[in-house]
């Protein structure tokens, strides 16, 4: 019933891997990886645990560099017993070898333990943080080696929190303070308020091609009353009932050589052609999904602009 814990997502103390270096060249060379060897502590160090019925064999330290490190703590039975007990392991995480243990180890251990249903299995882990291997007995180098990395990993989580009682707080504790750093990054950098500007000013520029649409629309509508109003008054009955004709193609009386090919220019349709503040125009064609390519030419049937789409961008032709 061992277990192999998930972890947060931090760095693999015992990975084997080549790292990349930070420039990204891949080939770049590299100092050959050094293998620390556990040391033996002699004597064990005074808070070491005293259990009854087992002496201490061996208490060894595993380093793990700047993240810290593992005592070992080998126990062997007083006297061997007709249960074929050969002892068992405890593993301690630490910040060194001269330091004390992490103050909350039984809490590692007890949740190493009560998760161990939803893991494979690696090795045997009580409550009080004895291991064994996966058949209760004496755990081989493999299993100790596993139960290391898994205790190093919730460590180097938990080593921040050290008065967090249990698993599930460290990790609420952890999802607040990046909470809070996203905060700092917000009130230094303003990304997420710049994003709302911006898409303020975007609603602004559409408000104002809305405004301009309408006003077309009006005028569209005034001129045509009036149009109506001058052909009933020469007795010319209008019926708006009637189905119009399809506009032609519109004939362009100007001439572009001077600035287009005559053989690249295409008529795709019409557009809306909006004058803004600053004297620029902002040129949307329709439909909205079309993408534009050198020789486009468009027209705005409400003002009678036209504007053809060259070198990445539309050109007002009669301003």
């Amino acid at each position: 019933m061992g277990i192999t814990l998930p972890k947060l997502p931090k760095i693999n103390l015992f990975s084997s891997g080549a790292e990349s270096s930070a420039s990204g060249l891949a080939d770049a060379p590299r100092k050959p990886r050094v293998k620390k060897l556990p040391i033996e502590i002699v004597p064990p160090p005074e808070w070491v645990e005293k259990i009854d019925g087992y002496f201490v064999s061996s208490c060894m330290w595993h380093d793990s560099g700047r993240f810290g490190g593992c005592f070992v703590v080998k126990y062997e039975p007083d006297r061997l017993s007709g249960d074929w007990d050969w002892g068992f392991v405890k593993i301690y995480a630490s910040d060194g070898m001269n330091e004390p243990p992490f103050v909350q180890m039984k809490g590692i251990w007890k949740y190493i333990h009560d998760d161990h249903a939803t893991h494979s299995i690696a090795y045997d882990i009580t409550e009080d943080g004895r291991i064994y291997n996966e058949l209760g007995e004496f755990p081989s180098d493999d299993n100790i080696r596993v139960a290391i990395y898994d205790i190093s990993q919730m460590y180097d989580n938990w080593k921040d929190f050290p008065n967090a009682q249990d698993w599930d707080t460290v990790c609420k504790l952890h999802d607040a303070e990046i909470a809070v750093d996203n905060l700092r990054v917000e009130e230094k950098y303003g990304y997420g308020q710049k994003n709302i500007d911006n898409l303020r000013k975007k609603i602004k520029e559409i408000q104002t091609q809305i405004a301009q649409a309408e006003k077309n629309l009006n005028e569209m509508y005034e001129r045509a009353a009036d149009g109506m109003n001058l052909l009933e008054q020469h007795g010319i009955v209008v019926n708006l009932d009637e189905e119009p004709e399809e506009p032609e193609k519109m004939v362009v009386d100007c001439d572009f050589s001077s600035l287009y090919p005559h053989d690249r220019l295409k008529f795709v349709g019409e557009a809306t052609i909006v004058r803004m503040n600053d004297g620029s125009y902002v040129v949307t064609p329709k439909p909205l999904n079309h993408h534009p390519t050198d020789g486009d030419m468009v027209h705005d049937p409400g003002n009678g602009m036209i504007a053809v789409y060259t070198i990445g961008k539309w050109v007002v032709l009669n301003t």
